[in-house]
């Protein structure tokens, strides 16, 4: 009953006032996306039960934003270059737009930073990429034949040019 009356409450302040949730539209997205220590904040109670003195908490808000920063900056760098070396591939394209579309929920209804949880698969794999792409110029030229071999798949799945020993997948029917 709660929920059903908090839901039509949000769409009749919605459809009476769209200028001013358009306008709150980047807030939104700022609360969602600026921190990642929600987490730290949950475990506590939302301060009611603290866990750590306030010097230790500061430290580990700072990690866990930090971390997060760092991963986003990779998973944004590391999706556009999946998407430039998957041009016309639309899995990659799928991938990147379904972790950007899980945004529309709390830009919709409001901001807060454990909203953006279902972003994270996206994140993880477009991070990967960019570390896999930085490793590819930076490492040592020796270091990169010994641990990149040539390797590519076919629609099928199957590993072509990794040898005989190579995990093999069945091909789709």
């Amino acid at each position: 009953r709660r929920n059903r009356e908090n839901i039509d409450r949000a769409v009749t302040y919605i459809t009476e006032n769209p200028g001013t949730t358009l306008r709150r539209t980047p807030s939104k997205l700022r609360i969602t996306l600026e921190s990642d220590w929600d987490g730290l904040q949950a475990a506590e109670d939302f301060g009611t039960q603290p866990l750590f003195a306030d010097a230790a908490r500061g430290v580990l808000r700072a990690l866990a934003t930090g971390f997060y920063a760092v991963a986003g900056l990779l998973a944004i760098g590391g999706g556009v270059v999946w998407l430039r070396r998957s041009a016309g591939d639309r899995r990659a394209l799928f991938l990147v737009v379904a972790g950007l579309a899980q945004l529309l929920a709390p830009l919709a209804t409001f901001g807060d930073p454990r909203f953006k949880m279902p972003v994270y698969p996206t994140l993880a794999v477009c991070a990967a990429v960019a570390l896999v792409a930085l490793w590819d110029r930076f490492a040592p030229a020796h270091a990169r034949a010994e641990t990149s071999p040539d390797v590519t798949c076919t629609d099928g799945g199957v590993p072509q040019g990794a040898g005989d020993d190579a995990p093999r997948s069945p091909a789709p029917a």
